[in-house]
């Protein structure tokens, strides 16, 4: 819960967000010097609903490289290297993530998996342009495991 006046100084829920919306506002509300905080015993209530972007995979990808590329664009951000290292590193772990979970399961070799490999990069590369490049440069295969998180 937020208080409603921090809510408007920070110009509310960031409409453009179909996911991450509440996280866009926190990490605003951080960036910008305000304080959040957990309660101890606090709870959510999530409501699956049968067409929930948390249940497709890619949209979910999209909304967190878009929130990753705001955050980015933050005045504080650009002027604040070490806060500009801590987004770079989410970004990596985000598409570490993504290696580990799906693609790093289609490197066999027999033809359907390489199949399977290459449609699913294409769709990702669709919603993160960067994934290819961060291929080629990272190299996610010889990365530890426990770094995804």
């Amino acid at each position: 819960m937020y208080r409603a006046q921090t809510i408007k100084k920070h110009n509310g829920y960031d409409e453009d967000m179909r996911a991450f919306a509440d996280s866009s506002l926190r990490l605003k509300i951080i960036l910008s010097g305000g304080k959040v905080v957990r309660t101890v015993g606090g709870y959510a209530v999530y409501r699956p609903v049968a067409n929930s972007i948390t249940k497709n995979a890619f949209k979910l990808h999209f909304y967190a490289i878009k929130l990753i590329k705001k955050l980015k664009r933050y005045p504080l951000v650009k002027g604040d290297p070490y806060i500009k290292k801590l987004i770079e590193k989410r970004l990596m772990k985000h598409r570490l993530r993504w290696w580990r979970n799906v693609l790093s399961h289609h490197l066999k070799l027999d033809p359907l998996s390489v199949l399977k490999f290459f449609y699913y990069l294409l769709r990702l590369s669709k919603v993160d342009p960067g994934y290819i490049i961060f291929l080629v440069r990272d190299k996610p295969w010889k990365l530890n495991n426990l770094s995804v998180f």
